[in-house]
């Protein structure tokens, strides 16, 4: 009668457990690397995506107004020398 046991492995040698290390190691990494990529991706998706929301709910509505020409040479004039 045949006993089911499970096929014996042998013992690896120094320079291929070195490499399955390595592989293992690179591949967690790699695997770590990417999700926190994912979840910076995500995070900063969501953020963009809520903080014009939330400043739609915080802040009033403004209505624009259109200045006179002459008051936005004049800041212009004035931002212009302030650089010089």
């Amino acid at each position: 009668m045949e006993q089911n046991r499970p096929v014996s492995r042998r013992a690896l040698s120094p320079k291929e457990r070195r490499r399955r290390h390595r592989i293992r190691l690179v591949r967690n990494w790699t695997v770590f690397l990417l999700s926190c990529g994912a979840v910076m991706a995500v995070m900063t998706g969501g953020i963009l995506w809520l903080l014009p929301r939330a400043y739609a709910l915080i802040a009033p509505p403004t209505a624009f107004e259109a200045g006179s020409m002459r008051a936005a040479r004049r800041r212009t004039f004035r931002i212009s020398a302030s650089c010089w």
